[in-house]
């Protein structure tokens, strides 16, 4: 058998053969195939059969490469077998490859014999044949098959016609939340404190602890910042952040730091002192009603998108 030359031609004699180590094979048996090449000094490189050159029924498991004690080029190659009946390993090729030339050579087909684990078929045939039914039946079952899905189809929907609805759940009524309007709760809050005072029935810490809180409730409230965890120090940072209002700045500093002073240093006050930090906390519920109008109208106008009530009327009181 001559080989192909695919870049020049050139006529030599066949150096690849092909050998395994069965020549009968069962389902699911593993094999080996043996390609040998002799002579490999000749080329530069030699490429023989790998994963690619394998089909149906083989699978191909591994391959290993090296040379015989006799110098030849060999590739072994394991096979799994799937077939059912005798085939031929066929199709395989090696490549020769020389500085000007690649070589192809066909390799020659290799037989592989089936062997079944099954007994004779004419032992397993039955001694008569089998009974075919008439082909007129078929239409027959096919129409009582229809007719059958239809009447179970009628069934099933008369008996879901027939079902009486259960009523729906009416929905529990939802609870509205009254809107507490920041500056109305400060407002209340001072009244209460000066009621107090003027009736005497309020202790000058227990005064100035209520003093502080009312402002940095309603700090907390309108701005959204911790005001009641905060120090002086720190919520007047944020004072500064949310306003350009100096006056009312230094107005809220003088009442923090008073309230601290009767808190942490002992400072003991008069019943006029109590009476000016009264005066102080209506000046700031007056100088805040008007810087923040717009937040109270935002405040308000959320807390109604939120519970999908309508809003009616003024925000500010």
């Amino acid at each position: 058998m001559v080989g192909l030359m695919l870049i020049a031609s050139a006529a030599v004699s066949q150096p690849v053969r092909i050998h395994s180590n069965t020549d009968s094979l069962r389902v699911g048996q593993l094999f080996d195939v043996y390609v040998v090449f002799d002579n490999p000094a000749t080329f530069q490189r030699i490429v023989l059969p790998d994963s690619t050159s394998f089909s149906d029924p083989f699978e191909f498991k591994n391959r290993s490469r090296g040379l015989t004690a006799a110098g030849s080029d060999s590739v072994r190659i394991q096979l799994q077998f799937f077939g059912s009946k005798d085939t031929l390993i066929t199709g395989l090729e090696a490549f020769c490859i020389t500085d000007t030339d690649t070589l192809l050579f066909e390799i020659a087909d290799y037989p592989i014999y089936f062997v079944s684990t099954v007994p004779d078929e004419s032992e397993l045939r039955p001694l008569k044949p089998l009974f075919a039914f008439a082909g007129s039946i078929w239409p027959w079952i096919l129409a009582i098959a229809v007719l059958l899905i239809v009447l179970l189809s009628l069934y099933y929907y008369r008996k879901k016609r027939q079902q009486k609805p259960e009523p729906k759940p009416e929905p529990e009524p939802v609870s509205i939340p009254h809107f507490v309007h920041p500056h109305k709760q400060l407002i209340d809050g001072i009244t209460k404190l000066e009621m107090e005072l003027q009736k005497g029935n309020i202790e000058y810490q227990t005064f100035y602890v209520q003093s502080g809180d009312l402002i940095r409730q309603y700090l907390e409230s309108t701005h959204s910042f911790p005001a009641m965890e905060q120090t002086t120090r720190e919520a007047l940072q944020n004072m500064y952040r949310i306003t350009t209002n100096n006056r009312l700045i230094n107005q809220t500093r003088d009442m923090l730091q008073e309230a601290d002073m009767v808190k942490f240093a002992k400072f003991i006050p008069d019943f006029d002192r109590m009476a000016e930090m009264i005066v102080k906390l209506r000046f700031f519920a007056d100088q805040v009603r008007r810087d923040d109008d717009l937040i109270f109208r935002k405040l308000q106008a959320e807390h109604n998108q939120k519970y999908r009530v309508q809003q009616t009327g003024e925000v500010t009181p």
